[in-house]
């Protein structure tokens, strides 16, 4: 039942019309000027009212709309989910959706409409159905279907596409960026895009980046090319552009655009290679068609018959041969078109630029079906000097024969030398690594922060860790703390450049605690271009020498006397007559020596002495 909007509601709230005379006339003013379609439809699905707003929306008049089904208007592909959305509104009163769904236009468009279900009114004597609103969200939809299809074209490009802040820092990247350097998107994220450059490549392309930086929107004119470290350590080239949208709502960011160029460049290399070798080249080399017109001649055609490349491009080269050549170079010609196996030498005159006739000698390849050619490639020599002095030539070629032995047999012992090089280098290299592995010392390679790069069995040894566990550690981990500060100052220097190398005596905290004594050596070991490249370290335990050390500071001069002549096996009648003390004293200073040493008796105590390094004995 409406309320009467001169009274109360249930709810004690006045309705909205207070105050109007005739509050049918309001709300359905309301109904009809709304921006909304408001529809009425019974459990038939037939269309009992709808406002006028339809026209705004569908194009039709209320009157033709009043009387057909929803069904009528729906695209077929939204028709069931409507039909189902119908059924479960009737069926559940407090059921309003949303159903987004298309619906024809009169013009034979489709508009996308967000439906409501606001009342199910069916027992209601003055509605006898269920009150829908709707609205049209044809834009939102358009705006989304193309938010969707810009991301999938981002997503799925092949190129390399990510934001980064004004540092360079990474806040978002495509899928690309894995296929192109390996990185997860996770991993990627936060990292710092110029610190993945080459060195000799970050200058350049942090010019571009900090203009793009300094001129926001503006999109460059140049692109930036660079190398860049993949996640396997390899470079791979990318060529891109920056532009700064920092103050763009959305992205707020510099959105960076780039393509692995990688294999381009090398192809770029590699035809720069042949292509200075075809500039620089003593040897004609051309391209010419069927119909023997030049489309490409190298400068080495000046050298030997004057012209110029670009005076001989679009010229017929028979055109240039000797009168009773032209027959034969056109046969000759025609023969290498039709078979492309067939590759011809041969000699003709061609008319130097000066009005001088040239021998030249040369050979044909078929390269048509090249598309990269699409022509038949000549090199050709000059050899007039040949022909006009034959023997001569012939003396010449005999000599040059020799001169190639010669030197192929030159080739050939460099090669052999090369080869035995590298078989000694091979051998040095097996040599190091078993030195290394099974030196008597400790011996270690460090990265520039101390993390240990790779040990040897004897540090293993010395230090009590295991291989696998010392990788995982830095050598401040396992020093002893009254030692750090020593060790970190030598490394200081050494990465200063003021030393090379030092050595010193520290103790170390072995894997169960325990310290041992080591004499250490480090050294830095830099690259070819000067800059530290690791550091080397050679250990040695002398935790016996310092434990020595301390026992021989407890012992008198005269006690280390009387040991040494215990472990040479004196009495002490020979120690007392040797010494010309009593034998008293001797034995005195014995039983003294053996608690010092911690030995049971005199012959331990020897032992003892030997072992620690206190005394030597005599040959």
């Amino acid at each position: 039942m409406v309320d009467d909007p001169k009274q109360p509601n249930q709810n004690g709230r006045v309705s909205p019309g207070l105050g109007h005379e005739r509050p049918e006339e309001f709300w359905r003013t309301l109904v009809e000027n709304s921006s909304d379609m408001v529809l009425v439809t019974g459990p038939d699905i037939i269309t009992r009212y709808i406002s006028p707003s339809i026209e705004r929306v569908l194009g039709y008049r209320p009157e033709e709309y009043v009387g057909s089904t929803a069904t009528d208007v729906l695209h077929p592909d939204d028709i069931e989910t409507l039909v189902e959305a119908i059924g479960k509104a009737m069926r559940e009163p407090g059921w309003h959706g949303p159903v987004v769904a298309r619906y024809r236009h009169k013009n034979g468009s489709w508009r996308w409409i967000e439906g409501m279900a606001s009342s199910n009114m069916l027992e209601h004597p003055a509605f006898g159905g269920i009150i829908y609103y709707g609205r049209d969200v044809t834009e939102r939809v358009r705006a989304q279907e193309k938010e969707r299809f810009l991301s999938l074209l981002v997503e799925n490009s092949l190129d390399l596409m990510l934001v980064a802040d004004a540092e360079g820092n990474a806040r978002y990247a495509n899928p690309a960026n894995e296929r192109i350097l390996g990185y997860g998107r996770e991993e990627f994220i936060g990292m710092n895009v110029p610190g993945l450059l080459h060195p000799d490549d970050q200058e350049q392309v942090m010019v571009l980046f900090a203009e793009a930086v300094a001129n926001p929107g503006v999109l460059p004119d140049t692109f930036g090319q660079g190398r860049y470290r993949s996640k396997s350590g390899s470079w791979v080239w990318i060529e891109g552009i920056a532009l700064n949208l920092l103050e763009d709502p959305v992205v707020r960011g510099i959105l960076c655009c780039g393509r692995d160029i990688t294999e381009r460049k090398e192809l770029e290399e590699r035809l720069r290679f042949l292509s200075l070798l075809t500039e620089n080249a003593q040897d004609i080399v051309g391209v010419v068609d069927v119909e023997s017109t030049v489309r490409y001649i190298s400068p080495s055609v000046e050298r030997v018959l004057g012209y110029r490349p670009g005076e001989m491009i679009g010229t017929k080269a028979v055109d240039y041969a000797g009168p009773d050549d032209r027959k034969g170079q056109l046969a000759r010609l025609a023969e290498v078109s039709e078979d492309p196996e067939f590759e011809p030498r041969a000699e003709a005159r061609m008319r130097h630029k000066d009005g001088s006739w040239r021998w030249i000698e040369g050979v044909a390849t078929n390269m048509l079906d090249d598309p990269a050619v699409r022509g038949m490639v000549f090199v050709a020599r000059d050899v007039t000097e040949r022909k006009r002095a034959e023997e001569e030539i012939r003396e010449l070629n005999e000599t040059l024969e020799a001169r190639v032995e010669e030197r192929t047999a030159q080739l050939a012992a460099m090669v052999a030398k090369l080869e035995a090089q590298e078989r000694m280098l091979r051998e040095s290299e097996e040599q190091f690594r078993t030195a290394f592995e099974q030196a008597a010392v400790g011996m270690a390679h460090l990265s520039l922060d101390g993390r240990y790069l790779i040990v040897n069995e004897k540090f293993c040894r010395i230090s009590g860790y295991a291989r696998e566990e010392l990788l995982d550690r830095t050598f401040k981990d396992i020093t002893h703390p009254g030692d750090l500060d020593n060790d970190l100052n030598h490394f200081k220097r050494m990465l200063s450049g003021e030393i090379d190398s030092y050595s010193t005596e520290k103790r170390y905290i072995r894997r169960d605690y325990s310290q041992i004594w080591t004499r250490l050596t480090v050294s830095l070991v830099r690259d070819a271009t000067g800059d530290p490249g690791y550091f080397v370290s050679v250990t040695e335990d002398i935790t016996a020498r310092k434990r020595a050390e301390i026992v021989l500071r407890s012992l008198s001069a005269r006690e280390v006397e009387i040991l040494r002549l215990l472990a040479l096996g004196r009495t002490n009648g020979e120690i007392s007559t040797e010494l010309r003390f009593s034998i008293s004293t001797i034995k005195n200073h014995v039983q003294q020596i053996i608690a010092k040493l911690g030995a049971s008796d005199r012959t331990q105590a020897a032992v003892r002495a030997t072992e620690l390094g206190l005394v030597e004995t005599e040959l």
